[in-house]
């Protein structure tokens, strides 16, 4: 018996024969397409579309470039019920083509399977993570496509960009994840503006001001706030009425891939960002009044305080070595600082801490960065001061409270590639954070000569 018999079968309504015919090729060649291409359109017929995708991925899993696999693919996923459906069965073929290293084609698959149903993102196996923390950048930015943090490209899934040359167009790019997120693939804007004719970004809220002071021929608009529970997914998108349409479409997260392939191409200077120069003067003269010697920003924790997060933070009893250095200033630079966290310092420093509570460290992040902008430098804990401090161009210390080769963001480095001026320390050892504070308490002193 044949495929060929199968098919005479099929088209003249006799479904059982043909399957036992399918069934049986398939017993004595496992990895024949054209029986599984066969029992997808018998699955069609019989209006089993479920069925059908999965014979068809059998076939494609055989031969990706067959033809008539490519336009049965098509067939099977207009026979799909449900938009969950379209995009499960997008998803594994995506999973397919990247199996097989067909990477370029993978990420625009599964960008579109995200279209229909964006919470196939939550598959994330977090390769990535290992990659680059291994300081396998090559692999490492190619799986992070594959992230759970990012939303649905909406209509632009066709239009995902992979390094194409961008001479007279225009390209959206769409923030992600936190403010720290943000500030951390701004390293890479400058480069995309530099080549493209016009570059729409959508950021959150917050940054917009500062975005589009520091990137002037740029488009910046921010239609939404991270909270920290979930990404971005704002897709209002009809502020893009007033712009040309976009002729391509990136995550912010996903320029790393395109400029920074190897450490190498990570510039030896922060981008610098433009603090609001009038407000900084003002606050200047406010910090003036607080006393004479150094003014240090001071951010000792996340603002998410879940008991798991906290454990990645030192203890204020440990920050003691910084609040005691003779002569200076402290800032409070913490989100949703409390009155005993405030009282703790104050006890430690001798009442040395100034708490600004007129400015909204959580949503007036322009105001904060022209605060930062009028420090003298800034010791932080693991958050977003890390990344605006050195932006600012401001002396920065950064603790986190992990081993260095754990974080994935330092690329296989001791220090942070996308701020190269930041101070950073890796330790979760109480002995080796006792000495981190010391050593830091020191550095910043120098800053008075």
């Amino acid at each position: 018996m044949t495929i060929a018999e199968a098919e005479t079968y099929r088209k003249a309504g006799h479904f059982s024969e043909a399957l036992a015919i399918y069934r049986s090729v398939l017993e004595h060649e496992p990895k024949n397409a054209s029986a599984y291409r066969g029992m997808a359109n018998l699955s069609l017929d019989l209006r089993r579309p479920e069925s059908a995708a999965a014979m068809i991925l059998q076939a494609l899993s055989l031969d990706l470039d067959n033809v008539d696999s490519q336009k049965l693919l098509l067939r099977v996923l207009e026979a799909q019920q449900t938009p969950q459906a379209v995009g499960r069965l997008l998803f594994d073929h995506s999973l397919d083509l990247k199996a097989s290293g067909r990477m370029e084609l993978a990420l625009r698959c599964h960008r579109k399977a995200l279209t229909f149903d964006s919470a196939l993102s939550a598959t994330d196996d977090y390769a990535a993570a290992r990659m680059l923390a291994a300081g396998d950048l090559k692999n490492g930015w190619m799986a992070y496509e594959w992230r759970n943090t990012i939303a649905a490209p909406g209509p632009f899934a066709d239009r995902i960009w992979n390094g194409e040359d961008l001479s007279g167009k225009t390209v959206l790019v769409w923030g992600e994840q936190g403010i720290g997120d943000h500030l951390m693939y701004a390293n890479c804007l400058p480069d995309l503006i530099e080549i493209a004719s016009l570059v729409l970004v959508e950021t959150d809220a917050r940054l917009v001001t500062m975005f589009a002071r520091t990137f002037p021929t740029a488009v910046v608009h921010g239609g939404s706030k991270y909270k920290g529970d979930k990404p971005i997914t704002n897709q209002d998108l009809s502020w893009l009425k007033k712009h040309p349409d976009p002729d391509y479409f990136v995550f912010m997260g996903s320029l790393p891939r395109i400029f920074r392939p190897t450490i190498d191409q990570f510039p030896a200077k922060s981008v610098r960002l433009k603090a609001d120069l009038r407000q900084t003067e003002k606050w200047r003269d406010r910090l003036n009044d607080c006393g004479h010697g150094l003014k240090i920003g001071v951010n000792w924790r996340s603002l998410l305080r879940s008991t798991d997060r906290q454990k990645l933070y030192p203890g204020l009893d440990s920050w003691e070595p910084v609040f005691l250095i003779p002569g200076i200033q402290l800032v409070n630079l913490q989100v949703g600082s409390t009155e005993l966290e405030k009282n703790r310092i104050n006890e430690i420093c001798g009442g040395n801490l100034s708490t600004f509570g007129e400015l909204d460290l959580l949503d007036d992040l322009d105001g904060t960065a022209s605060l930062v902008a009028a420090l003298d430098g800034v010791v932080t804990s693991e958050s977003y001061i890390r990344c605006l401090g050195p932006l600012l161009g401001i002396p920065t210390w950064a603790v986190i409270k992990t081993r260095g080769h754990q974080r994935w963001s330092m690329l296989g480095q001791t220090h942070f590639p996308w701020f190269p001026e930041l101070n950073v320390y890796c330790s979760n050892s109480d002995s080796e954070l006792t000495a981190i504070f010391k050593t830091m308490a020191k550095q910043v002193k120098r800053l008075e000569h």
